[in-house]
């Protein structure tokens, strides 16, 4: 593509990112939501444990938050402490404002590639979040743990926005990525102009990220050595590319990256001794699963327990209005 093309083609993608209010969460993740909200009176101890495994609802409880004029302190951060300051009711009705990813637009096979691919992201994003919690308490000084899980789970969202806008183009970039074993960030700015990072810090910065989640999104492919010299926030940032180094060669979810970092580089960069990422590999996979297992990713039929959700949504809410009218006549 020519300069002047690309040119154009990031600054068209980059307002369009802009213009997103929040991402999409995967069909399961969206029965997830429905069952607590609608079958349950909705609390913030049935959500919080969905909310926190899942990028795009971390994502709008944290733009909620912000919206709601919410001071966040790093050293006391959680997303956990976010819902409980919104209170359930409000969580509840900004949780279903969240979309839920579909290919059912696209042709069979099309579709099959993308729900699996997003399926794999999140699976990528839940081991980095995993993974840098557990990286956060090896640094000197300490990271503030929630702070790193929601920097790691959150690290791609501008990946996950890409798709969004532009699907088929970032289904080539993937396949590229992954045959030219480059990390996509490459591949993106060669192909359009710009790259899931700095379109993830424009949604950090929209969203009202904490400074550090919106540094480990824009930097995680970046020298946050020599960042974090300069601006100690920085220092989420590299826990978070550690991390996520590690998670790329252990296997887990796929990013759509093609190569990454080596992990006893970034760990001696951190005064961290590779011989303590052992452990941290071992634990990573039983995280994972248990987390994967709480959001239903695995389950076979979630796109039809999602519809069967909605359509009782709507009956539900189909009766309250129905009550509501008739509690109208009677005044």
């Amino acid at each position: 593509m020519p300069s002047d093309d690309r040119r154009r083609t990031a600054q068209q993608i980059e307002l369009t990112v802009g213009r997103l209010e929040s991402l999409s969460s995967l069909p399961s993740v969206g029965s997830k939501v429905l069952d607590r909200v609608i079958r349950q009176a909705p609390s913030v101890s049935s959500l919080a444990p969905i909310v926190e495994c899942d990028p795009a609802l971390a994502a709008r409880v944290l733009a909620l938050g912000s919206a709601g004029g919410m001071g966040i302190t790093p050293g006391r951060f959680s997303l956990r402490a976010v819902m409980d300051r919104l209170g359930a009711e409000t969580l509840a009705d900004g949780l279903l404002a969240v979309r839920v990813f579909n290919p059912f637009g696209m042709d069979a096979k099309p579709a099959e590639q993308a729900g699996k691919h997003r399926r794999d992201m999140l699976l990528h994003s839940l081991a980095v979040a995993c993974c840098a919690r557990d990286l956060a308490g090896m640094v000197a000084p300490a990271v503030n743990a929630d702070l790193a899980w929601a920097a790691g789970l959150l690290h791609d969202v501008g990946k996950i926005a890409l798709e969004e806008v532009m699907p088929k183009s970032f289904a080539r970039i993937v396949d590229l990525a992954t045959r030219r074993r480059l990390p996509s960030c490459v591949v993106e700015r060669e192909q359009v102009g710009i790259d899931h990072a700095v379109l993830g810090r424009r949604l950090a910065n929209k969203w009202g990220f904490p400074l550090e989640v919106l540094l480990a999104i824009w930097l995680h492919h970046s020298d946050t050595e020599a960042v974090a010299q300069i601006l100690p926030a920085a220092q989420t940032a590299r826990i978070v590319q550690l991390a996520d180094a590690i998670v790329l060669r252990s296997g887990i979810g796929a990013s759509g990256s093609g190569g990454g970092a080596d992990p006893v580089a970034l760990a001696q960069g951190l005064d961290i001794d590779p011989n303590r990422l052992q452990p941290v590999y071992h634990r990573l996979a039983g995280a994972v699963q248990v987390k994967a297992e709480l959001l239903g990713i695995d389950s076979p039929n979630a796109a039809a327990e999602y519809c069967v959700a909605a359509h009782e949504a709507v009956v539900r809410l189909s009766g309250a209005r129905r009550q509501l009218s008739r509690d109208n006549e009677a005044l």
